[in-house]
């Protein structure tokens, strides 16, 4: 019980209610005037008032500790359903990511999917389209052609853990290059790049022609990682904290971008107004991600996450592009669960049984 408890700590609250959103990014919606103006604007009270948000937030909550508490009672059903994606995981999910970080990386390196404000094609950036790299010395033009490599590698699968590492250490360039901004996207990169690095290509992947192969090495030592129940779960952790970090320092913190996005876009308020919508999303955005975090409610919240970022694209008549990174970790979840979760827990529980058969008892995360 108190195992229970601490889990539910971390995860705060998860609300699997398919008409919220998560992870639209507002410097890619509004303009850098809108924005300036917007941060500088009074918050609704549901954001400010203890009197509005304690008691909202409390039943948030409870749904929240309702759904962790039933999860044991739902997984044999759920691990049974899922069972013939999560057989091919290691298979079909490298080829979705490899699919999803390539579009990323061909539409920033060409400027196709602009932030607000910027015509189609005219500024290349890195990953996403509000982190232009025109801002920087020239030099930094080079992304183009890199970003343009890798998406090729990365959509044919050869050279995928290269590739895949090259991609983590983009990331985490971004962060050197464009400075706290780029927190936002770090994760949401590093992780389906490591991914790559660590289960390979997967199905769907071109084979070099057999004269040029027997020159190359037959293997090296990246082909030895291996996307382990550890190393899985770890990624699982990273994807989750840059969602918890989106969702409160861009909704809650300044919850007036998210409402003018919604007011822009025509979302529906479902007759409850959009600061009391925008309370609703940015719980469960930041709860959706404590629960990656925590290593619960996986696949809802996977499915959760691509019932989002495909009702933002419908309703705002955003681009499903604009994710394709997201969308396809999140399929990673949904195929996979949390089985790095259940592997660990089993191989702990047969070591200290000394039982023989463990093979049997776990279930691979990839």
């Amino acid at each position: 019980m108190r195992k229970q408890l601490v889990i539910a700590g971390l995860a705060g609250a998860t609300s699997i209610a398919m008409t919220a959103a998560a992870g639209a990014h507002e410097a890619w919606l509004l303009t850098p005037e809108e924005m300036i103006g917007l941060a500088s604007a009074p918050k609704p009270a549901v954001f400010t008032n203890p009197l509005f948000a304690a008691p909202l937030a409390a039943l948030l909550a409870g749904g929240v500790f309702a759904a962790i508490s039933l999860e044991p009672r739902w997984l044999d059903l759920e691990n049974r359903l899922f069972r013939p994606l999560a057989e091919r995981a290691g298979e079909i999910g490298p080829a979705v990511v490899r699919l999803g970080l390539s579009v990323m990386l061909f539409t920033a390196a060409l400027g196709l999917l602009p932030a607000a404000g910027v015509a189609a094609g005219t500024r290349p950036t890195l990953f996403v389209p509000d982190m232009q790299l025109k801002l920087f010395d020239p030099a930094w033009g080079l992304l183009v052609p890199v970003q343009l490599a890798l998406a090729a590698m990365l959509l044919t699968g050869l050279g995928t853990r290269i590739a895949g590492l090259a991609v983590a250490a983009l990331a985490v360039f971004g962060l050197h290059l464009f400075g706290e901004t780029f927190l936002a996207y770090a994760g949401h990169f590093a992780v389906p790049g490591l991914y790559l690095a660590f289960a390979g290509g997967g199905k769907f992947r071109l084979r070099l022609p057999a004269a040029l192969a027997a020159r190359l090495p037959a293997a090296t030592a990246l082909d030895r990682l291996e996307l382990t129940p550890t190393v899985y779960r770890g990624l699982m952790i990273v994807f989750g904290l840059n969602f918890a970090y989106l969702g409160i320092t861009y909704k809650l913190m300044q919850p007036t971008l998210l409402i003018a996005i919604l007011e822009h876009g025509g979302f529906p308020e479902f007759g409850v107004g959009y600061g009391l919508l925008a309370f609703v999303m940015t719980f469960v955005e930041i709860s959706a991600g404590l629960a990656l975090v925590a290593g619960v409610l996986v696949r809802p919240v996977g499915l959760f996450l691509i019932s989002a970022f495909t009702l933002f694209a419908v309703t705002l008549g955003e681009t499903p592009f604009f994710h394709s990174n997201l969308y396809a970790m999140a399929a990673v979840l949904v195929m996979a669960g949390a089985g790095a979760r259940r592997a660990a827990e089993g191989r702990e529980t047969v070591r200290r049984l000394g039982a023989p058969a463990a093979g049997a008892m776990v279930e691979q995360a990839a």
